[in-house]
């Protein structure tokens, strides 16, 4: 089965990570399991600007074009695959449903499905529920993301799937660097809460350290201990490994199933870190509050400073908390697990 991919937007790899995959240098946890889905029979390639165009001209492809509308001009490629494994690209899928095409199929990698529609009260959102609709198939990564899209759409409720985000077990591993006193927070992505973060640790004898954009945290006054800066792969491995505790800030809704943050926890996880996140209904698929990670409520300065002296101070907890959530990574999120199941997935679809 020939299987295409492409990632979404905020996370996209570069032309310079797949060459570092290929090679083995690298992780392909940004990949969705198309590299490791050639174990199992598929034949799978990239189509996201970067990968048609370069690195520079596929980014100014993406400004002239958004995510909705920027792979409809390489459309006539989608004929000559299979399945089409994608986080985006709606403006395609809509043209395919409204067209009622029966090739390629359509499986949707879904981030945030569910709150993107919302009530479908807007003529675009009401557009992204009609093309949802007609895909043939969609990938959660959490399982209230799977509940709520089946009520949704009980036609096609088989054919929606909760995965684990993949991580790679090999390659982000514990103990690989010893231990200093900071804690890291990592996302680049708008709905980040970096804030809340900033402000539980001021004043405190730890240091943060952000890897970010800097544009991200360009309005917050920054204390004397945080940083924040743009790191590549091999520098937040060893970030990863060497930091006290992994803090993930979120600007989460209530009624949002947004699964942001879920790369940086398993990362953490898979390194054998404690992570401290907000509390949201998607990471519920991946933390247990107190047995392999620890959750605060969104905003809550107190709460968040509290958990992080609370793991700073106490190093038996790093050590029991943070085996427990490597345990998990490799049980549930091993990129290996992912592709298999995903395999087993892509297998059920018939012509």
């Amino acid at each position: 089965m020939r299987t295409h991919a492409y990632s979404f937007p905020y996370s996209r790899p570069r032309i310079d990570q797949a060459k570092a995959v290929e090679n083995g240098t690298g992780h392909d946890n940004q990949f969705i399991g198309m590299y490791r889905l050639r174990k199992y029979g598929f034949t799978t390639s990239f189509l996201d600007p970067e990968h048609v165009l370069g690195n520079w001209l596929g980014r100014q492809w993406r400004k002239v074009l958004n995510i909705w509308w920027m792979h409809v001009p390489f459309y006539p490629y989608f004929w000559l695959y299979d399945v089409v494994f994608a986080g985006g690209a709606y403006g395609s899928l809509l043209i395919k449903a409204l067209l009622h095409l029966p090739r390629p199929k359509w499986i949707i990698y879904d981030a945030n499905i569910a709150g993107t529609i919302g009530k479908a009260d807007t003529l675009r959102t009401k557009m992204f529920r009609y093309a949802v609709s007609h895909a043939d198939g969609i990938v959660t990564l959490s399982q209230v993301e799977e509940d709520t899209l089946r009520e949704m759409f009980p036609h096609m409720a088989p054919h929606i799937q909760f995965l684990h985000e993949g991580v790679d077990t090999s390659y982000f591993i514990p103990g690989s660097e010893s231990e200093q006193n900071f804690i890291l927070s990592v996302g680049i992505d708008p709905g980040r809460d970096f804030a809340t973060i900033i402000d539980a640790v001021r004043g405190e004898n730890i240091e943060l350290k952000i890897a970010t954009k800097p544009e991200r945290v360009a309005h917050i006054e920054l204390p004397q201990n945080v940083s924040a800066r743009f790191y590549a792969h091999d520098e937040l491995k060893k970030l990863y490994a060497s930091a006290k505790a992994i803090v993930i800030g979120l600007n989460s809704k209530e009624d949002s199933n947004d699964s942001m943050g879920t790369y940086a926890v398993i990362e953490a996880m898979a390194s054998g870190k404690v992570v401290i996140a907000t509390e949201t209904k998607a990471l519920k698929s991946y933390i247990h509050d107190g047995t392999n990670g620890f959750f605060v409520p969104v905003h809550d300065v107190r709460a968040m400073r509290n958990t992080i002296r609370k793991v700073c101070d106490d190093a038996a907890i790093r050590k029991e908390v943070g085996a427990r959530a490597r345990e998990f990574a490799v049980t549930h999120c091993d990129a290996e697990v992912y592709a298999k199941k995903l395999a087993q997935f892509l297998s059920t679809l018939k012509d």
